[in-house]
């Protein structure tokens, strides 16, 4: 059992659906997804900016990328049961840490301070593209545990920790009407088990 949490940015969950459901390898989607921002190098200024961001700008930092994909999906793959995943709003995740240079990770737009049940939380612009993941991860483990698809031994999510806002966040009164989710937690056998049924996420996600 390992000691530190393994990281899954919310909008990432569709990647390691990728090793959870058996579609790919870590070395098959690691080459995938580089191969991917390669190919954005010949798009729009945007898309090549992106690319670069993510891969940089030679073919040495493109392997660079890939091998730290690899090792990623390989950890994952080899999470046990009860290793601790936590899905994250806006916090880096491993994905994230192998960009060259990763700009777009960092830059979470402003901060809002979220009204919840559980106090005043810390949001910022871009952490709500990871919360409908995570609400659309919620739903369809709600799906598989009513039709019995969903081993009760793997025990269930709980809600991970969120930093208060500062002072200068602002406030958001009502957080439901934003479609807030918090991070969740739980164990590698579960999330593993949910996102291997993650095409049906697609239906559920709004």
């Amino acid at each position: 059992m390992t000691s530190t949490p393994f990281l899954i940015r919310g909008h990432h969950l569709s990647v390691y659906a990728e090793l959870a459901s058996w579609r790919a390898d870590p070395r098959a989607l690691a080459r995938s997804l580089v191969e991917s921002r390669l190919h954005e190098r010949q798009g729009s200024e945007e898309k090549q900016a992106y690319s670069q961001d993510v891969v940089g700008t030679t073919q040495e930092e493109a392997e660079l990328v890939a091998s730290r994909y690899r090792t990623l999906f390989t950890t994952f793959e080899e999470l046990g049961q009860d290793d601790l995943i936590v899905i994250t709003t806006g916090a880096k995740d491993g994905i994230c840490e192998s960009c060259v240079i990763g700009d777009h990770c960092s830059n979470r737009g402003f901060e809002m301070a979220a009204e919840t049940e559980h106090g005043a939380l810390q949001v910022y612009e871009s952490d709500f593209q990871d919360m409908r993941s995570i609400s659309a991860f919620k739903k369809l483990a709600g799906r598989l545990a009513a039709q019995g698809k969903l081993d009760p031994e793997l025990g269930s999510p709980s809600i991970a920790e969120v930093p208060a806002p500062t002072a200068d966040a602002t406030p958001i009164l009502k957080a439901h009407k934003v479609d807030f989710e918090p991070p969740l937690q739980a164990g590698a056998g579960y999330v593993k088990a949910v996102l291997s049924h993650w095409g049906l996420a697609q239906q559920l996600r709004y």
